[in-house]
């Protein structure tokens, strides 16, 4: 039948040219009809792996899943854990067992690759996880489509979303990483950690609160209208100074824990992805915290690729950044940097951290040993409709007996702890590093003080940049 209609009349070469002519024009009839089908009928929002909804949509989809068949294609390739260590993972003989901690942990999945299906109200909603090649912006991206009739409702689903994952991760933030892919660097998400209090962090009197207070007034809503009105772009940027260890990075993470920042830390010693680039797609509020700013080598060694600061510069308040954002960077040696780095506009706020003063000591031994401040429990009533009874005042409600010391004793090694420390010579995280050594024994800790600081002062001068000089002068002699 082919060789008498379409051979014999046109010839063998010229049939083939007309078949394959049609095959290629069906296709693209089908691809014009597939996507005025996608257009015309369904409303999608797209989510690359990058964006910060992005790990919230699939774990809102998984938890509206719950049980069903679907959630057999989840995969457990990113787990999270549960923070703290249960008792359950110790031990008869008092000993950490990894292998019961990891028995007794629950991970959390992630969907697989897919589309699955959800109901909002009486609307179907599909989320669809697809892989993208690697030339692409992001590696892979989540769709969330629906009826183009009731799309609004799709926005709608979408801010639910945001509001269900600040309440499921409330009390925790998260720290975001670069990540080179191939000529672009992207944003990794880490895992949430819990928020740090203001009460575990020991600094000057009146720098905690300065911080925060200047931090919470650039973030008010009048703020930034007010900058609107000047035509100022609404940036802040700190600069926090001083000796490693002195509480710079606990600050910055006391701040966002404080106002629900999500913190994206580039440590420039050694970077060399895209700074602008990254810094391109930050968020409107986070916390920006660039460490060891001073440490940054922007001469280039050879072929090395290195950070130029020009380019770090045009990230801080070029015409591409962004805007709502907190730039936070720390160094040890403030004079290293560049006047053009530290000017107004780029470094707003600047605060030196030192050496931990007396004061700053005491306050740290009675952080490790003092019980923490509470309401004592109250005794349960036999009725709860009748009048609860007030505490029985021969029960210790803080337990001072079960600490093996009172409050007399506490003062009393406190002061014989800040004798032997000497006066700002240790940072607070060497002092911190003592004392957790000793959890619950004040007494162990103040009889270790003396030579954990003699090991401390020596091993200070073993890499102190004056030893270095001074070696490579002994090493100079002795090759002559």
């Amino acid at each position: 039948m082919y060789s008498r209609f379409i051979t014999a009349p046109l010839g063998a070469h010229n049939s083939w040219a007309i078949l394959t002519t049609v095959f290629a024009g069906l296709i693209f009839i089908w691809k014009i009809l597939r996507q005025m089908w996608n257009d015309q009928l369904w409303a999608s929002i797209y989510f690359e792996d990058r964006h910060e909804d992005y790990d919230n949509l699939q774990d809102y989809v998984a938890w509206k899943i719950g049980d069903g068949l679907q959630i057999m294609q989840a995969t457990a390739a990113k787990s999270g854990y549960k923070h703290g260590t249960p008792k359950e993972a110790v031990d008869k003989n008092g000993c950490f067992s990894q292998a019961k901690f990891s028995a007794i942990q629950v991970p959390s999945y992630c969907l697989w690759y897919g589309t699955y299906l959800i109901w909002y109200g009486w609307i179907p909603v599909f989320f669809t996880r697809e892989q993208l090649p690697q030339h692409a912006r992001g590696w892979e991206h989540t769709c969330m489509w629906t009826l183009r009739g009731v799309h609004k409702k799709l926005k709608k689903l979408h801010q639910e979303i945001r509001i269900w994952a600040v309440k499921n991760s409330e009390g925790t933030i998260r720290v975001w990483t670069p990540e080179e892919r191939g000529c672009i660097t992207a944003w990794k998400p880490g895992r949430p950690f819990r928020i740090r209090s203001e009460a575990t962090i020991v600094l000057p009197d009146g720098v905690l609160n300065s911080v925060l207070e200047d931090m919470n007034k650039f973030l008010l809503p009048d703020t930034q209208e007010h900058f609107a009105r000047l035509g100022q772009p609404h940036r802040r940027g700190y600069l926090f100074y001083g000796p490693p260890g002195t509480g710079k990075t606990s600050l910055s993470q006391i701040a966002a824990g404080k106002y629900g920042l999500d913190i994206y830390h580039i440590n420039l010693d050694g970077f060399t992805g895209d700074i602008m680039g990254a810094v391109k797609f930050l968020p409107q509020h986070c916390i920006l915290l660039l460490e060891d700013i001073d440490k940054m080598d922007f001469h280039a060694k050879g072929e090395e690729k290195t950070l130029s600061l020009s380019a770090v510069l045009n990230a801080l308040d070029g015409v591409g950044a962004a805007e709502g954002r907190v730039v936070i960077m720390t160094c040890n040696q403030p004079e290293k940097l560049d006047s053009a780095l530290t000017r107004p506009g780029r470094i707003d706020f600047k605060q030196g951290f030192s050496l931990a003063t007396r004061r700053e000591t005491e306050q740290l031994f009675l952080n490790c040993y003092k019980p923490l401040e509470r309401e004592p429990p109250k005794s349960p009533s036999p009725n709860p409709k009748t009048e609860k009874r007030a505490p029985d005042v021969s029960v210790d409600p803080y337990n001072v007996e079960g600490r093996g010391y009172n409050d007399e004793e506490l003062s009393a090694y406190v002061q014989r702890f800040c004798n032997i420390i000497p006066d700002k010579e240790l940072p607070a995280a060497a002092i911190i590093s003592l004392l957790v050594q000793y959890p619950n024994n004040p007494k162990m800790a103040v009889d270790n003080a003396a030579e954990y600081v003699r090991q401390y002062k020596e091993f200070q001068k073993l890499t102190s940049p004056d030893r270095e000089v001074q070696k490579e002068e002994e090493d100079e002699e002795s090759d002559k």
